[in-house]
């Protein structure tokens, strides 16, 4: 069976990454190299907790798969959270919700 190739981006600003542009930039590239097609890219500025601070990750989450994505693309598993413990449970959210994580820098 064929993989499904339609892609979602998920950038999140905070001291320590990088600029929102430059996320953008690195994962629409890898994207790019990676076969997968960009159909909508979802933002969060600040710090990831409590999670009611992540609207953009709550309406990937919600709208992701509507828009028929399967797989998210970041820059690192730092943009989902600052703690270990939280981005294991994002993870296994995207994952309950049909949606592969590809980190960029990981």
């Amino acid at each position: 069976m064929e993989m499904n190739r339609t892609a979602v981006l998920y950038l999140r600003h905070d001291d320590g990454l990088p600029s929102l542009a430059e996320q953008r930039r690195i994962c629409r590239e890898y994207a790019e190299r990676e076969g997968l097609d960009v159909i909508t890219v979802y933002e969060d500025v600040g710090s990831p907790e409590p999670f009611e601070n992540l609207p953009g990750f709550q309406r990937l989450l919600n709208s992701g798969k509507e828009l028929g994505a399967r797989n998210v693309v970041c820059l690192s598993e730092a943009v989902l959270s600052d703690d270990k413990l939280d981005r294991l449970l994002r993870r296994v959210e995207l994952k309950g919700s049909f949606l592969r994580l590809f980190c960029v820098k990981e």
